[in-house]
């Protein structure tokens, strides 16, 4: 019979050798536990501050802090994938700064909401049109040109991650138990394979 350390063991393997599926775990919970926080430390500004100074202050703060837990759940599946990921703290840094960048654009493309449910995808968009453009500087080599693939896997994959976790969850299910960050997750993380395959990272 296997035990829980042995079956443990077993699984992590799984995981090293089969990267698409650690990217995808690492994205649920990053996405997940970084929105979480973010939201958190959105309304303790927003308490202390009020509204004004709370957009100004909280949205990039909660963007900076979501942006940081993912780009840390990330930079755990990117280890041995490419010498361009042996800096996480490069990884964490962009991605603080995506998510810090994102957000207020965000908050500016609300008014989208009107035309219905179909205005998450396109607030969503917007968070991964930043957030990619801010990771690509990560990926680029040195050479200064965005990486264009990967902004516009996030851009797709944020757009359904939108419409997906906040849409399709009844009874006020957390992040994770939505379609939202799966998608997000395996668009990303084939954008990736195609990026390292095409030696283009």
């Amino acid at each position: 019979m296997t035990s829980a350390k042995e079956f443990i063991a077993v699984f992590y393997e799984q995981l090293r050798r089969y990267f698409i599926l650690h990217w995808l775990l690492s994205n649920i919970f990053g996405w997940s536990i970084g929105l979480f926080v973010g939201s958190v430390m959105a309304g303790i500004v927003f308490k202390v501050f009020g509204n004004l100074i709370g957009v100004l202050i909280g949205l990039p703060l909660a963007g900076a802090v979501a942006g940081a837990v993912v780009g840390a759940a990330q930079s755990k599946s990117l280890t041995g994938l490419s010498t361009q990921f042996d800096d996480e703290r490069r990884w964490v840094t962009f991605s603080a700064l995506g998510g810090a960048v994102g957000a207020l654009p965000v908050f500016l493309t609300m008014f989208v909401l009107v035309i219905g449910k179909l205005g998450l995808v396109v607030i969503g968009g917007v968070f991964g049109l930043c957030f990619g453009w801010m990771q690509s500087s990560a990926l680029s080599n040195n050479s200064g040109k965005p990486v264009i693939i990967w902004i516009v896997a996030n851009i797709i994959g944020s757009g359904l991650c939108s419409f997906f976790s906040i849409n399709g969850l009844p009874f006020a299910l957390p992040v994770f138990c939505s379609l939202g960050p799966v998608l997000f997750g395996l668009i990303t993380g084939f954008a990736l394979l195609t990026l390292i395959r095409n030696s283009e990272i």
